[in-house]
């Protein structure tokens, strides 16, 4: 029943205790008026019990009837679930590669068009991601050093695709540093160490450079993929740097909007407490922040985050699938979509590195993901 005939209906009663209360005096001679006023309150009051008792079953029965609606859209998606996961598993039998043995020189021509048909990639494309292992403190700083004095350092993309799709949907900008030949330093991996050359703030100007010169590419808007922004923690708690970068995109408002700037979890006080001014700045600006470093994402604070302007939470890969796979976790996707969606957030899932990866976390019902089974990171 709509507003106006619950108008109408009370506009009813009440004009007929009125009308008891104004006229029974002058039809009964004896009655006295103020009994008359109390017959009119009476049947006034009976009025709005009986409207409020039609009202309340009219509400009760549209309510059953959207629960029993529920129930067969439950059970409908609960078996549609159970198709598509066991499409999953028996898409993954049929991906399934064996192993090369010990005289394979590597996949064949037949094996790589059969990668590419399936969307799948070589695990070697991460040698675009490749560090040396035996780099000592002194070869860092020193390889810190020549990179920024000859401007070597390189920003690379690396493509937040959206699943099952596998849609590239978001881009993450960061820096590598040439090392040696196929082999490459990553500077927030020796964060202290590079932060000791004096060369942090340097190497996070390049990164946020070229990713606000890629959130202003012609024809993108607020609705456009995000350019995620991995800063050093270390200049993210420089308020000179801050203050620049505050500076930078105040002439820059249009891609700040797509910028989503990455903060570790230990520095995430520095958004959810009391804020630098510099950082109300960004904000200001349109600029997001992604938490990174989320060790269980079962335990996520949609009020916190809502607070804080964070939008997206990573979690790696095997972290999730662990609390996936643990009982006793209390690992509920659905549950966790819905806080994420109580903070207008999303969650990524990184290091998704193999094709087995990716259906795990299919599986898991994982919506954003990143990682080497998807391409390597592409120079910028």
């Amino acid at each position: 029943m709509s507003f106006l005939r619950h108008f109408a209906v009370a506009l009813s009663y009440a004009a007929a205790a009125i009308a008891v209360a104004l006229t029974l005096p002058i039809v009964v001679a004896d009655l006295g008026r103020w009994t008359a006023v109390a017959l009119g309150a009476l049947i006034f009051l009976f009025g709005a019990f009986l409207h409020e008792s039609y009202a309340r079953s009219r509400r009760n029965q549209a309510l059953r009837r959207d629960l029993a609606e529920s129930r067969e859209a439950r059970v409908r998606l609960e078996t549609e679930l159970a198709e598509a996961r066991a499409d999953l598993r028996t898409i993954r039998r049929e991906l399934t590669v064996p192993t090369p043995g010990p005289d394979a020189a590597g996949p064949s021509p037949a094996a790589a068009a059969g990668w590419a048909a399936a969307g799948a990639v070589p695990l070697d494309l991460t040698a675009m991601m490749r560090e040396p292992e035996d780099l000592s403190g002194g070869e860092v700083t020193v390889a810190v050093r020549k990179a920024v004095s000859e401007d070597r350092v390189e920003v690379v993309s690396w493509p937040i695709m959206l699943l099952p799709q596998r849609t590239p949907t978001h881009l993450e900008c960061f820096p590598r540093v040439p090392v040696r030949d196929g082999e490459y330093l990553h500077p927030h991996r020796h964060a202290e160490r590079v932060r000791d050359t004096g060369h942090s703030a340097a190497i996070d100007r390049q990164v946020l450079l070229r990713a606000v010169n890629l959130a202003r590419a012609p024809g993108r808007d607020w609705r456009s993929p995000a350019c995620f922004v991995a800063l050093s923690p270390f200049t993210l708690r420089d308020s000179n740097f801050l203050e620049e970068v505050a500076t930078f995109l105040d002439d820059n408002r249009e891609p700040a909007k797509r910028l989503v700037i990455e903060v570790d979890l230990d520095d995430l006080p520095m958004i959810a407490g009391p804020r630098h001014r510099y950082v109300d700045q960004l904000v200001n600006n349109g600029v997001r922040f992604a938490l990174v470093g989320v060790g269980k994402v079962t335990n996520v604070d949609p009020d916190l985050l809502l607070r804080s302007g964070i939008r997206f939470v990573k979690v790696a890969a095997q972290s999730l699938l662990a609390q996936a796979r643990d009982p006793v976790s209390g690992f509920d996707m659905t549950e966790i979509k819905r806080k994420l969606d109580r903070a207008a957030a999303d969650l990524v899932v990184t290091g998704v590195d193999d094709q087995s990866c990716v259906l795990d976390v299919l599986d898991a019902g994982v919506d954003f993901a990143s990682g080497a089974a998807f391409g390597p990171p592409t120079p910028t």
